[in-house]
């Protein structure tokens, strides 16, 4: 797994969602995470995560539109696996994958919606991705 930083300037610097960096993970190397789960967070520069900012993940594949994995911090919209769940505590978002697969290989975006925005209300940022390589 390979995440990768990527910043969307027309953000508002005040609402601003970073990742911290994490592990390369080859094919048939053996992943040492607690309860075999990855899990990527997002954390929020100032203020809180609550339903109502309406924290989301989505998945992107390479070529093809991004595909929302989770809504509202906890929900999965129909036909998304039961392996990817998300959750929130504070400033911080977070979505777990439990027993990736070869086929989750993607970019992941977290987002939420703030007060005061208007067309731009998903603040995408810090889209990890899954390396066969």
């Amino acid at each position: 797994m390979v995440p990768r930083l990527a910043e969307d300037p027309s953000v508002s610097a005040q609402h601003v969602l970073t990742q911290p960096p994490s592990q390369s993970v080859s094919p048939g190397q053996t992943v040492k995470l607690p309860c075999g789960t990855v899990t990527i967070s997002c954390r929020l520069s100032t203020g809180s995560i609550v339903d109502g900012n309406y924290p989301a993940w989505y998945q992107q594949k390479p070529g093809r539109k991004p595909q929302m994995l989770i809504h509202t911090t906890s929900n999965r919209p129909s036909g998304v696996p039961a392996r990817f769940s998300g959750s929130r505590s504070g400033r911080t978002m977070s979505l777990t994958i439990t027993g990736a697969l070869a086929e989750d290989e993607a970019d992941y975006y977290c987002g939420v919606e703030m007060p005061g925005t208007t067309d731009r209300n998903a603040s995408l940022s810090t889209p990890p991705t899954f390396s066969s390589s």
